[in-house]
């Protein structure tokens, strides 16, 4: 199951020190920023320490449960596989589109029969930033009533307010699943929820908090020296088990001497 999802809140750096809703003028999506996003995220998987608490795939068979990636990245974006495909004489959906249409925010037309549509799943060879996604994108997000799907709500949550006014994101984020195998075949159900808590407790959290601060803060910490990005903000928790159950979020956040805060949050997560 998964335990937890651990967000990564990145800001591009434009040459400046960190300051609350990013360096103006700045902008996230260019190659040189996108690769050491990349090169961060692969890092966090291949941490043997991560390995023990991501979550894993179903069995299929075959492999034996490999672990899951991002399920939200920029990379997803920046890396999108392009697809040439027939248009059956339909346009691309715009924002005025009132007939039918493909309906995709990242939609180029080729010819009067085909059309070029990305799939952000970040499995491209080469980077896919100057193939006209991020102009694409844009124009999907410029309508007072999107009316194209996966625009807003999907690849929307990648860029920042400032996207549309300027074509610039100064922030982006990633999210990755973390979890564990807990075995409830043979617990009786109103006993499940506390063999959970107790795997949390005794076995994901200790090796959890070892990984975040043995090997993630120092990453970071070095990810944040001199590179066009910072990761100015992460999370991680912890349950609490009593009359209601609680999220003990901790928070660490970069602040401006470039010094990690940590802050606890408290979230009412669900009745016992």
């Amino acid at each position: 199951m998964d335990f937890n999802i651990l967000p990564f809140y990145y800001e591009a750096t434009g040459g400046e020190r960190y300051r609350k809703g990013g360096v103006p003028d700045s902008s996230i999506f260019t190659e040189e920023a996108i690769e050491y996003i990349r090169e961060f995220e692969t890092a966090v998987l291949n941490f043997e320490s991560f390995q023990r608490l991501c979550y894993q795939s179903p069995f299929d068979g075959v492999n034996q449960n490999p672990c899951e990636g991002y399920f939200m990245t920029p990379i997803a974006l920046a890396y999108a596989t392009e697809n040439v495909m027939s248009s059956y004489g339909m346009d691309c959906c715009s924002c005025n589109s009132t007939e039918s249409c493909i309906a995709s925010p990242l939609c180029s037309s080729i010819n009067a029969s085909h059309v070029s549509v990305h799939v952000p799943d970040g499995n491209a060879a080469a980077s896919s930033l100057d193939s006209g996604i991020m102009e694409q994108l844009h124009d999907a997000l410029d309508c007072e009533n999107p009316a194209i799907p996966g625009a807003q709500k999907a690849l929307g949550e990648l860029v920042d307010r400032y996207f549309v006014p300027t074509m610039k994101s100064r922030t982006t984020m990633s999210f990755v699943k973390a979890g564990s195998v807990v075995d409830l075949s043979n617990v009786d159900g109103a006993d499940q929820w506390d063999t959970v808590v107790d795997a949390w407790t005794d076995d994901f959290y200790p090796e959890y908090k070892k990984f975040v601060f043995e090997d993630l803060i120092p990453l970071m910490d070095d990810f944040n020296k001199d590179g066009p990005v910072r990761s100015a903000r992460t999370s991680f928790s912890q349950v609490h088990h009593s009359n209601h159950t609680y999220e003990h979020r901790y928070e660490l956040r970069v602040s401006p001497n470039h010094i990690w805060n940590t802050k606890l949050l408290f979230w009412a997560w669900a009745r016992a």
